[in-house]
This record gives structure tokens, sequence and C-alpha cells, in this order.
């Protein structure tokens, strides 16, 4: 059997792998917070790419699906995916430039709709994985 601190431990490696790390926002909430944020604006340009990215894809999954088959919609740095190997290297530099500038940041990259009555939902990992 598990220990509970082991137990907890996996799962919330999980949890952060799938569900990702960061509070959840529409596209314009989120985009008010990356304006905010004392990066350069190159970079928020492209953090606000990839968002609008996701946005349009309608969800992150769908994202990975149109990296995978070198979607027109796919910002550049990206595209190229023409096989498994190279779909798997855009894919972990998808992920990081997330995790680096998205959820880092607290912006989880699973939007909210855009028509949503809330604009913003705490991510329930914080409480959920706490002993």
């Amino acid at each position: 059997m598990f220990k509970e601190d082991i137990a907890l431990a996996v799962l919330k490696a999980h949890h952060e792998r799938h569900i990702k790390v960061g509070d959840y926002y529409t596209y314009d909430e989120a985009a008010k917070l990356i304006m905010g944020m004392k990066k350069q604006r190159r970079t928020k340009e492209k953090v606000l790419e990839v968002l609008r990215f996701i946005e349009v894809s309608s969800s992150f999954f769908n994202a990975l699906q149109a990296i995978k088959n070198d979607a027109e919609s796919v910002p550049k740095p990206y595209r190229g995916a023409n096989s498994k190997v190279s779909f798997d290297i855009l894919k972990d530099k998808f992920n990081e430039f997330i995790r680096e500038h998205l959820c880092k940041s607290g912006i989880n990259p699973i939007l909210l709709p855009g028509d949503s009555d809330t604009p913003f939902l705490p991510n329930t990992s914080a409480k959920l994985f706490t002993v």
C-alpha cells in the first residue's frame, strides 16, 4: 500500500501534468493579466498568440492535434510536424513555453468560454493536495 504522502505526490504530479497549474480565465481576462506582466512586449505578444491559438482550437487537446497535423492555424514556432519525432519535439517545446509563460504566471492554458458569466475560476489543486 501507498503511504499517504507518496500517494499525494503521485496524484499531484499527475494532476499538474494533465490538468496543469494556474487558475482558469477567459481569453480576455488572461490577456489583461499577460499585458500587466513584467515581460518584454514581444514575449507578451508570443504568449497571447499561443493563448489565442488554444482558444481558436477550442481546447488544449485540439491545439496539440493541430500541431501534430501541421495546421495553418499553428503559430510558426510550432509548425513543421512531419513525423512522430518532429511532433514530439514541437509538442515538448509548446508545453515548455506554456509552463514557463502561463502556468508559472498562474494562468492555466485551458480557457473558460468567452461568453461565460464567470471570467475566472480558481484551480483546485492547492486545496486538493494539502496534507
